[in-house]
């Protein structure tokens, strides 16, 4: 994902960049490396684990 997309269908938590935009793993609770993936249609960064983010790229085949 580009740090640019917008992502639509998030939750609360994720617009807020809490949890991640994938998995859904809370941030607060769980310590998971995570990295800036879009942005919501509202404007907030959102983020995603490490390994989702991959997970998601290589689905697209992008790098």
């Amino acid at each position: 994902m580009s740090s640019n997309a917008i992502i639509e269908s998030l939750d609360s938590a994720q617009t807020d960049g809490l949890v991640c935009a994938i998995c859904g793993a809370d941030y607060l609770r769980v310590q998971v490396p995570h990295i800036p993936v879009g942005r919501s249609t509202t404007g907030p960064q959102v983020f995603a684990c490490v390994g989702c983010a991959a997970e998601a790229r290589d689905e697209r085949g992008t790098r």
